[in-house]
């Protein structure tokens, strides 16, 4: 058996978890993670191992839609899902703006843009589980090699996902810098095409291995089929999903406790979107509605999917308006991979194939029969439905329609952002016609940025980063 080596070893007490009693079977699923973190004797254990395999997974749900500086709140921002008006945290609403320089000194940056609450704290969530990933199939492979295989399954498929989020947010050269038992090892940037080809490596590593977890199985095709689709491989797309069965869903679980001052949700456990707190202020964004005239009428549409409701304002008075589905105290489940994507990946797919009939069939599937809670306005207490879609006729109106269709089953759960950015990249959209434009109302005005640049603190770090290759989507 393999001794690990000491440069990276003892840095990983923070990462591991208490399993608290939890069998190796009950961790391959998506029941709700332990938490609380301790600092163990010896990582080169079997328990070790699973220890870390934990924290991986803890740290991956953080940064997909756990703090405030997750995929799903930052993405929101930049897409047209989000907005800020908070005078006192300006760096939220240069993001929701869109202006986002890139610096070549960190200081200067995260005096500009802080690195809680913003991108640079996403990159941060996100580099952190690539390599807590790496680290926990590391030990795995070590010191449980007779657990199930789906362990490190999981692991490689919650990198790739993380991959994917990174490729999804941030500009061209996002350094894939790796952990293994010989220490960090350092790398250039990758391009967005890389990354992405670089998640469906690792996703086709975790399906080769998830032989004993179908749950896992279908959480790696869906990723797999999502990377394919931001490169424009529709058919390879659909043929990945094709075995997910309706009703499948990989949900992240989420814990609504309250600690500290005002009863503030606990952010280490819970999704944080809104950063609300007990006494109905928030510093954080909220839903938007018909942002920057391009923007969609995600709350004036009267679709159940995206109905917001108001919870109180923010700290300079303006209304915050969060999605009625999702608790505010930050404890609701958020599904970041499920049987909707696979169908609407397909339909995708039925629709560069020419196949219209498909396409809206597979639309209208996933509408027919699904019921929301009645409207609060309704004395009736009648349960709505989705009437059925009618084919736009023209290419690019199915498109406008698949893509309406992806935001709303998919709102706020990190993916608006990077269909925002197919949209210009595969498509050929221009940017001004896909993301808001014009005045911001908070004041200035939209800027061009499509993507978030990697933060400068890379270059404190790593020698061989040297800036976005570029900023387009």
């Amino acid at each position: 058996m393999p001794v690990l080596n000491r440069r990276w070893l003892l840095p990983l007490a923070w990462l591991l978890v208490t399993l608290s009693g939890c069998s190796p079977e009950s961790l391959v699923g998506d029941g709700e993670l332990p938490a609380g973190v301790e600092d163990p004797q010896n990582t080169q254990t079997r328990d070790g191992a699973l220890r870390a395999y934990v924290a991986a997974l803890i740290a991956s749900r953080n940064a997909a839609a756990g703090p405030s500086g997750s995929m799903a709140v930052v993405s929101g921002l930049l897409a047209d899902e989000m907005t800020s008006l908070e005078v006192f945290l300006p760096w939220l609403v240069t993001q929701d703006r869109r202006v986002l320089p890139e610096y070549t000194i960190p200081e200067t940056e995260e005096r500009a843009i802080t690195p809680f609450g913003s991108y640079i704290e996403t990159y941060i969530l996100l580099q952190g589980a690539r390599g807590k990933a790496q680290v926990g199939v590391t030990l795995l492979r070590a010191y449980a090699p007779g657990e199930s295989p789906a362990l490190t399954a999981h692991l490689q498929a919650a990198e790739a996902y993380d991959d994917i989020y990174l490729a999804d947010l941030f500009c061209s050269g996002i350094p894939l810098s790796t952990v293994d038992a010989e220490g960090s090892t350092m790398k250039p940037g990758s391009s967005t095409t890389e990354v992405y080809q670089a998640a469906i490596e690792l996703l086709d590593s975790a399906l080769a291995g998830s032989g004993d977890s179908i749950r896992i199985h279908h959480f790696a095709s869906i990723g797999k089929a999502r990377a394919l689709l931001a490169l424009g491989q529709y058919g390879e797309a659909a043929a990945a999903v094709a075995g997910v069965p309706d009703g499948y869903e990989y949900t992240l679980m989420f814990d609504a406790t309250t600690t500290g001052q005002n009863g503030a949700t606990n952010r280490d456990n819970a999704n944080y979107m809104w950063g609300l707190y007990s006494n109905g202020f928030s510093g954080g964004p909220g839903m938007s509605d018909h942002e920057g005239m391009n923007g969609l009428d995600w709350m004036s549409s009267g679709d159940p999917r995206t109905e917001g409701v108001t919870v109180g304002s923010d700290f300079s008075g303006h209304p915050l308006y969060i999605p009625a589905r999702l608790s505010p105290e930050g404890g609701s489940p958020i599904t970041i991979a499920d049987w909707r994507e696979a169908r609407l990946i397909e339909a995708e797919a039925a629709l560069q194939g020419g196949d219209a009939t498909t396409w809206l069939a597979k639309l209208n599937a996933l509408r027919d029969g699904v019921e929301f809670p009645p409207a609060a306005d309704d004395p009736t207490g009648t349960p709505r439905t989705l009437p059925p879609l009618t084919d736009p006729g023209s290419f690019d109106a199915r498109v406008n329609l698949l893509f309406r269709e992806r935001a709303f089953w998919f709102n706020l759960t990190g993916r608006r952002l990077g269909d925002l950015r197919r949209l210009v990249r595969v498509y050929g959209r221009d940017p001004s016609t896909v993301y808001p434009i014009g005045s911001h109302p908070a004041g200035g005005a939209y800027g061009s940025d499509v993507a978030a640049p990697v933060p400068a603190r890379e270059r404190r770090y790593n020698p061989l980063y040297t800036g976005c290759q570029n900023r387009g989507a």
